[in-house]
């Protein structure tokens, strides 16, 4: 094999990977939050290995999952863990403060990659650790953790 045919075989190779991507990505909504969030990193890693340039409509439909996770009621859990948990302390500091740096920039044009890829690694890093160490129901997800984060 040439390098011609190794540059091909790379190249088909992150066809597939994308086209099995794009697939799942059809069904996203009907996924629980989790799994959504998982989805989503999975699609950012791939994009970060094979460095691919998302497209316009992959901005659009990307911030509006930063707009939701924007909806989290952060200063609720900045507050109750302060002093007791330094890791949900710590990290819904920076995923509130990043958030906001996504969504200005998304006014103006594309948001970093690298910074949206903070905020949904660290979204699912928060809500696995809140619902370990906090919650006991087996069929909690995002929304449940809203409603904690909005009426407690």
């Amino acid at each position: 094999m040439d390098v011609d045919d190794d540059m091909t075989e790379i190249h088909r190779k992150v066809e597939y990977e994308l086209d099995a991507l794009s697939a799942e990505l059809d069904n996203i909504d009907e996924l629980d939050n989790i799994d959504q969030l998982d989805l989503l990193i999975k699609e950012i890693t791939i994009i970060d290995r094979h460095n691919v340039t998302p497209t316009a409509q992959w901005y659009e439909d990307r911030i509006a999952y930063i707009r939701i996770y924007d909806e989290l009621n952060w200063d609720y859990l900045i507050d109750k863990f302060n002093g007791r948990n330094p890791f949900i302390y710590q990290t819904s500091i920076q995923i509130k403060a990043t958030m906001g740096t996504v969504l200005e920039q998304w006014s103006s044009g594309p948001f970093s990659l690298d910074q949206y890829r903070f905020i949904v690694y660290n979204v699912r890093n928060v809500w696995t650790h809140y619902k370990a160490n906090y919650v006991g129901d087996v069929g909690y997800d995002m929304e449940d953790l809203l409603i904690d984060m909005t009426h407690l």
